[in-house]
């Protein structure tokens, strides 16, 4: 499963480091678009397993994902993470994470 996560990370990853804004490439976000808070739900108050002849399952409900953050840096570079914690994530988009700043001084 946790291959599986880093799989799905590297895509993401892939992805957005190919991404252009619509602003020109000045740094700024796109027109319309708007930040939004990283919501993660790691709950597990409510999640029933349910036991087989194959064996015992969970149906998550949307709970215990990861989120692909990203950011522009003053000199244009987009730096993106993958993070299954909200308030690192938060703190990876503001710049006052611990490993980010670890990143801008390479």
């Amino acid at each position: 499963m946790r291959k599986l996560i880093f799989a799905g990370c590297a895509v993401a990853l892939t992805a957005l480091s190919s991404c252009h804004d619509d602003a020109g490439g000045s740094g700024q976000p796109a027109t319309g678009v708007t930040p939004q808070a990283v919501v993660l739900n790691q709950s597990s108050a409510g999640l029933v397993p349910t036991t087989t002849a194959r064996g015992t399952s969970v149906r998550l409900d949307g709970r215990f994902q990861n989120a692909v953050v990203a950011r522009r840096n003053a000199d244009g570079t987009l730096v993106t993470e993958c993070h299954d914690d909200p308030q690192a994530a938060e703190a990876f988009v503001q710049g006052t994470g611990a490993a980010s700043q670890k990143a801008e001084t390479k």
